[in-house]
């Protein structure tokens, strides 16, 4: 874990291999297939603990509002590696369109004495390592304090064509911005515990075979 930030594992082991298929979704000479891309990472109470604020002290009821910042984290993917795709390897240099079209999502072995914070899941360039310069993907809903939770988080269509050219190359940085909730007076105070996030995203991609 990286102390006091945030922990970033992410998985390149293939899930899901996608099958390839000619589809009549689109034009009906392109090809459409489905992968699912991993990503993991673990929150730390320890990223939203104010310079105000002494963290390592006993937990106790809040004697006034606290405001907790903000935290993002660029975590870098390698598309082609993380499905183990041979179909996109194939068309790699022949993608029409990328898109994002859901978001799964698992909190596991919460232990936050906060309820989780409201993730924006962003995308942008592979050098990219702030979400002002990257495109809005979803939002990820937020699990209350110390519950695990699963969800499915399917992405609006006007920020899947956003991201298009974006994903069309395959080298990317994801980048989770985090915004906790302010605690509350007589609320569970400093910030304490951990959970860790599983998401799955569902890639589409088209690709014409007759484009060179």
């Amino acid at each position: 874990m990286l102390k006091p930030f945030l922990f970033v594992a992410l998985t390149i082991a293939p899930l899901i291999s996608g099958c390839g298929l000619f589809s009549g979704e689109d034009d009906p000479f392109d090809i459409v297939f489905r992968e699912e891309v991993p990503i993991e990472f673990t929150i730390d109470a320890a990223n939203f603990c104010p310079t105000t604020l002494d963290c390592n002290a006993a937990e106790g009821p809040s004697p006034d509002r606290i405001v907790l910042p903000d935290f993002e984290v660029p975590i870098p993917i390698d598309v082609l590696a993380a499905t183990g795709s041979t179909q996109l390897a194939d068309v790699s240099q022949r993608l029409k369109s990328v898109e994002v079209e859901k978001v799964a999502y698992t909190y596991s072995g919460n232990t936050l004495n906060i309820e989780t914070p409201k993730i924006s899941l962003y995308v942008g360039g592979i050098n990219v390592t702030t979400r002002t310069n990257g495109v809005l993907i979803v939002d990820v809903p937020t699990a209350p304090k110390g519950e695990n939770s699963t969800g499915t988080a399917t992405v609006e269509e006007a920020n899947k064509s956003k991201s298009s050219d974006i994903l069309k190359t395959l080298r990317l940085s994801m980048i989770p911005y985090m915004q906790p909730a302010p605690i509350e007076k007589g609320q569970p105070s400093p910030p304490k515990g951990a959970v860790d996030v599983k998401m799955v995203m569902t890639l589409k991609f088209v690709a014409n075979p007759t484009e060179l």
